[in-house]
C-alpha cells in the first residue's frame, strides 16, 4: 500500500467480532492497513464503521468475552501481536506503541494527579526512580505545552481544561518514546484554536521523535493537516486507500465523495451540502453486495448482489467499488451538476428579515457567578461569564455566536431563556421584557422560545420513551393529550426525518444523529418562534452534521423560525447563519454579516479563529497557530483589552484601557484599539 517506504506496522485481514444476545457483530471484517516509518496514516469514516475497534484490536485491548479477534495478522517490527502473550504485550503497550484515547476525561484516573499518571509508565517500562520520573515528567509537560508544569504536575484531571487534559493524554502516550502513536479522535469536540494547537503539537512531536501515527478521526480538515496516507472505512471494511493529495484532489468511492460533499468550507456559503442519506447499516444485518449501496444514488443491480473487493486503480491507490473498477479511466464516480449544489441566498433572506424588525433584543446582559466566599458568606470573587452583551435577532434570521469554550456562549443562551437568572440587563421578546414576566406569563412566553441542548443523550430522560419525551410539553401546556397528542408527536417525528414507529423506543436505542433529531422534535413541539441551538453539531460525523444543518434550514423556511446558533466551528456558522457575533471572555469583540466573515473580519481574535479552522487542503500542512495558550480565567480578567495577553498586535494602550464596541460600517461592529 505504501510503495518502497519502510513499514513499521502492518494489519492484514483483521477480523474482530463481538458475541451479543442478538447475534454476532462483525465490527471489523477483513481490514488491511500499512503504516510507514515516520508517517501518518489517517483512518476516517462515520461512527460505527469500525475505526476505534481497529485501533483497540491493534493494542490487543479487545475484552474476551464478548469480543474476539477472529482472524488476521498485526505485524509490528516483524512480530505478530495477536500471537504474543499478555506479558509480552505489556512490554509493548505504552512503551513501543502509545495510544491517545478518544475521551481524555474518562481515560484519566480522577483520583490520581496527572504527574502520577505520567510517571507510572516511566517507572514501569524504563525502571526509573520516582525522582527521575518526576524530572522527566516536568520536561514532558513543558514539551506538550502545559503552562506552569511545576504547579500542574500536582493537579487532578478535573482541575484542567479539555485542551490541557488532551495534552496530558499526549504526554502519557509519548512518555516512553513510542515508535507508533495511535491517536483516536484527539481533537473531536475541541475548540478550533485548541484543535489547531493539538494538531501542531502532534506534527512537531512527530518530526522531533520520528514517530509513526495512526490518526483516527471523522474530520477531513484534520486529515488534510496531518495525514500522508488515508484509509476510508465503511461498515467494518476499508473502501478506499490513497495518498492524502490524491484523495483530496479526486475522491473515487461514492462514500468518500459523499463525505466531502457533506463538509462546509469557509468562503463557500452558496454550495448546498449534499448529505449522505440514511445511516451506517447495523452490523447485525449488513446488506448483501456492496454495503454502501442502500445509501448510494448510483448503485446498480451488480452492486446489490456482489460485494466488490479492494482493488488497485493506480500506484498506491485502492478502491472497493464496481462503478470505479469497471471504468477504463479513473474519473469520479459521479459529478453533481451545479444546479444540485446551489442554495438560496442567505444575504437576501437576512435583508427581507430585517424589514420585519427585531424578534429578540438583548441589552447589556450580565451574568456573574459567586465563586469565593469568606467565613461570613460574603462574596470575595466573581466569575464574569457574561459581561455586557447586546445583540439583536430578527424574525426568520439565524445569529451565530462563536468563541472558545469558557467565553460565555452557553451562558448567554440559557440566560436569555431564563433557565438561569441574569445579574443585570434585559431581554425583550416581541417587545416584552422577559425578565419582568411573572411565572404564569413566563410559562406562556416559553411556548415561543425553546432550546436544543448540546449533548442530545444527557438531555433526554433515559427512563422515558422518546414519544413521551417529545409529547411531554404538549401535556404540560394543555395543548393536546391522548390520541391527539400521539398524532402530533408522530407528525413531529416525520417532520424531522424519523419514522413515527420509533415513538415507543428509548434514547439509548438511537444513534447520535437520531437523538439530535429527537431534541429538535421536542423543541418544535410547541410551535416556537425562536430556538437556541447550543453546539448541536459539534460532536457529530460530517455526514450527520450536514443532515442536521439541512434540516434546521428546511424547518426555518417552513416555520419562519429564528435561531441563536452557538458553535465554535466557523465553517459551520458561516454556512448556516445570517450574522455572526464573536465572543471572548464574556464580551462581544466583533459582529458582522456572515457573508463578510472570510473577507472582512478585522479583530485579531476573529482572524485567529479563522486561521485555526482546519481546511481541506493538504498543501497548508504545518501552519503555525495564530492563537497561543488558553482563554484566561474569567475570575481574574486581564486589565485593558481582555484579549491583549494573546494578541500579537497589542500596544501599551491595549494593556491599560478596555476598548468599546464601535461601529465600523453597516452591520459591522468591532471592539479593538489597533484594528
Amino acid at each position: 500500500m505504501v510503495g518502497n517506504e519502510q513499514v513499521i506496522l502492518e494489519v492484514k485481514g483483521l477480523k474482530t467480532y463481538f458475541r451479543t444476545s442478538h447475534g454476532e457483530v462483525r465490527a471489523v471484517d477483513g481490514v488491511d492497513l500499512s503504516l510507514s516509518q515516520g508517517k501518518t496514516l489517517g483512518l476516517i469514516g462515520e461512527s460505527g464503521c469500525g475505526k476505534t475497534v481497529t485501533s483497540l484490536s491493534i493494542m490487543q485491548l479487545i475484552k474476551s468475552p464478548p469480543g474476539k479477534i477472529a482472524g488476521g495478522q498485526i505485524q509490528f517490527q516483524g512480530r505478530d501481536l495477536i500471537r504474543l502473550s499478555e506479558r509480552e504485550l505489556q512490554q509493548i503497550r505504552g512503551n513501543s506503541i502509545g495510544m491517545i484515547f478518544q475521551e481524555p476525561m474518562t481515560s484519566l484516573n480522577p483520583v490520581f494527579t496527572i504527574g502520577d499518571q505520567i510517571m507510572e509508565p516511566l517507572m514501569i517500562h524504563r525502571k526509573t526512580s520516582r525522582a527521575e520520573a518526576k524530572e522527566f515528567t516536568l520536561e514532558l509537560l513543558y514539551k506538550v505545552g502545559i503552562p506552569m508544569p511545576e504547579m500542574r504536575i500536582n493537579e487532578y484531571p478535573h482541575q484542567m481544561s479539555g485542551g490541557m487534559k488532551q495534552r496530558v493524554m499526549i504526554g502519557m502516550a509519548i512518555a516512553c518514546g513510542p515508535k507508533v502513536l495511535i491517536a483516536d479522535e484527539p481533537t473531536t469536540a475541541l475548540d478550533v484554536t485548541m484543535q489547531a494547537q493539538i494538531i501542531n503539537l502532534l506534527y512537531d512531536l512527530q518530526k522531533e521523535m520520528g514517530m509513526s501515527i495512526l490518526l483516527i478521526t471523522h474530520d477531513l480538515g484534520v486529515i488534510a493537516e496531518m495525514a500522508h496516507q488515508v484509509a476510508v472505512m465503511y461498515a467494518s471494511k476499508v473502501v478506499e486507500y490513497a495518498s492524502v493529495e490524491k484523495l483530496f484532489e479526486q475522491p473515487l468511492h461514492p462514500y468518500t465523495i459523499g463525505l466531502f460533499e457533506s463538509l462546509p468550507n469557509l468562503g463557500d456559503r452558496e454550495r448546498k451540502l449534499q448529505a449522505i442519506r440514511g445511516q451506517v447499516p447495523n452490523p447485525l444485518n449488513f446488506p448483501t453486495g456492496c454495503k454502501f449501496w442502500p445509501r448510494c444514488p448510483y448503485a446498480d443491480q451488480k452492486c446489490r448482489e456482489l460485494e466488490p473487493a479492494l482493488e488497485s486503480i493506480d500506484s498506491g491507490r485502492l478502491v472497493a467499488c464496481w462503478r470505479v473498477i469497471d471504468k477504463s479511466s479513473n474519473q469520479p464516480v459521479y459529478n453533481p451538476g451545479k444546479g444540485d449544489r446551489e442554495r438560496s441566498d442567505r444575504a437576501q433572506v437576512a435583508e427581507s428579515a430585517s424589514a420585519t424588525g427585531a424578534l429578540m433584543e438583548i441589552k447589556e446582559l450580565k451574568k456573574f457567578f459567586s465563586v469565593k466566599r469568606n467565613f461570613w458568606g460574603r462574596t470575595q470573587a466573581w466569575l464574569k461569564a457574561v459581561d455586557g452583551v447586546s445583540l439583536s435577532i430578527k424574525e426568520g434570521e439565524t445569529l451565530g455566536l462563536v468563541g472558545e469554550s469558557g467565553c460565555g456562549k452557553t451562558t448567554v443562551g440559557r440566560t436569555i431563556l431564563r433557565l438561569i437568572d441574569a445579574t443585570q440587563g434585559d431581554v425583550f421578546f416581541e417587545g416584552a421584557s422577559i425578565f419582568s414576566l411573572k411565572s404564569s406569563s413566563l410559562r406562556r412566553m416559553r411556548q415561543k422560545m425553546q432550546i436544543i441542548f448540546q449533548d442530545p443523550y444527557s438531555s433526554l430522560n433515559p427512563r422515558m420513551t422518546v414519544g413521551n419525551i417529545v409529547g411531554e410539553a404538549l401535556t404540560t401546556h394543555g395543548i393536546a393529550k391522548g390520541r391527539e397528542r400521539k398524532e402530533l408527536v408522530e407528525n413531529l417525528f416525520a417532520k424531522v426525518g424519523l419514522s413515527p414507529s420509533y415513538i415507543k423506543r428509548y434514547p439509548h436505542e438511537f444513534s447520535g444523529g437520531q437523538r439530535q433529531r429527537i431534541g429538535i422534535a421536542r423543541a418544535l413541539a410547541l410551535n416556537p418562534k425562536f430556538i437556541v441551538c447550543d453546539e448541536v453539531v459539534s460532536a457529530l460525523d460530517v455526514s450527520i452534521q450536514a443532515q442536521i444543518m439541512n434540516l434546521l434550514e428546511k424547518l426555518q423556511e417552513e416555520n419562519h423560525l429564528s435561531y441563536l446558533f452557538i458553535a465554535h466551528n466557523l465553517a459551520v456558522v458561516e454556512y448556516i447563519c445570517n450574522h455572526i457575533a464573536v465572543m471572548y471572555l464574556g464580551q462581544i469583540v466583533e459582529q458582522l454579516p456572515a457573508r463578510e466573515l472570510v473577507k472582512n473580519a478585522i479583530h485579531p481574535y476573529t482572524r485567529g479563529l479563522l486561521y485555526s479552522n482546519p481546511v481541506s487542503n493538504p498543501s497548508l500542512r504545518g501552519r503555525a497557530a495564530l492563537l497561543k495558550g488558553d482563554v484566561p480565567s474569567p475570575i481574574h480578567l486581564p486589565p485593558g483589552c481582555r484579549f491583549h495577553p494573546r494578541c500579537a498586535y497589542a500596544e501599551e494602550k491595549c494593556r491599560k484601557k478596555e476598548p468599546e464596541l464601535v461601529k465600523r460600517e453597516k452591520d459591522h461592529w468591532v471592539r479593538c484599539w489597533v484594528c
